[in-house]
């Protein structure tokens, strides 16, 4: 049984590691398709001596609106997610709880056994331990 939710802990381990991998890949990308667009207006517009430097560069910020889960020992903080619903589950897929999220900046205490769930808000889902 150990060894069971040891594999299903690695998986999720790994997976979550892709999962991270994959998005700051993917955001990557965002910016060299658009660093590449920079370098294309400035090649099209050399007739108005126009430059990669004088060309505006913006940069995506993170927005302010972002989901955030924070956990420290059994209470768990949620932030920008205001009437959402807050699901809880255990290391097998298991609901051992279910929260509406009431404020903008919304805290708990989560009353489970230590081990590892999974934290999910809307689209946003985390990894947690409770210790």
């Amino acid at each position: 049984m150990q060894q069971h939710i040891l594999r299903i802990y690695l998986a999720l381990f790994f997976v979550s590691g892709f999962a991270l991998s994959a998005a700051a890949q993917h955001k990557l990308g965002h910016l060299d398709s658009f660093a590449a667009g920079q370098v294309s207006v400035a090649s099209e517009s050399q007739g108005n001596a126009a430059t990669l430097a004088e060309a505006p560069m913006q940069m995506e910020a993170p927005g302010l609106d972002e989901i955030a889960i924070t956990v420290r020992g059994n209470q768990i903080r949620v932030q920008h997610a205001e009437g959402l619903t807050l699901m809880v589950y255990n290391i097998t897929g298991v609901k051992v709880s279910t929260h509406r999220v009431e404020s903008d900046d919304y805290s708990f205490t989560l009353n489970v056994d230590r081990g590892i769930y999974i934290v999910k808000v809307g689209k946003v889902a985390r990894r947690i331990t409770i210790g």
